[in-house]
């Protein structure tokens, strides 16, 4: 999936900022000076600001969670012995999960 230039570059800003970073910017951002019509024509600028760092970080939070879900089946399939040969070696996991041991299909559900 090749993302758009911009969206790519706020993915790489928001991975490598923090709450504390956020938090320190929007410190200095909230100040009201004397003029405060200045102040509310800032207001837009900053609600774009903020809701793109909100729309990213929950952009990263799904493609996290997309990552997971598919390691859950991967494993599932992995445990289960419905993996194939050639996809467990592209995944660089040993060929016996269990070390030769014999599961019960019950106990299966606590070992992924």
């Amino acid at each position: 999936m090749s993302l758009p230039l911009d969206i790519s570059l706020y993915i790489d800003i928001i991975e490598y900022m923090n709450l504390d970073d956020i938090l320190n910017e929007w410190s200095t951002d909230c100040e009201i000076g004397h003029r405060l019509d200045d102040a509310s024509a800032e207001t837009p600028k900053l609600h774009a600001k903020y809701l793109g760092y909100l729309t990213q970080a929950k952009f990263l939070l799904k493609r996290t969670e997309d990552k997971q879900r598919h390691l859950l089946k991967n494993k599932h399939l992995y445990y289960n012995g419905k993996m194939s040969q050639q996809e467990i070696d592209g995944l660089g996991w040993v060929h016996d999960p269990f070390d030769g041991l014999k599961m019960m299909q019950k106990d299966l559900e606590y070992w992924y």
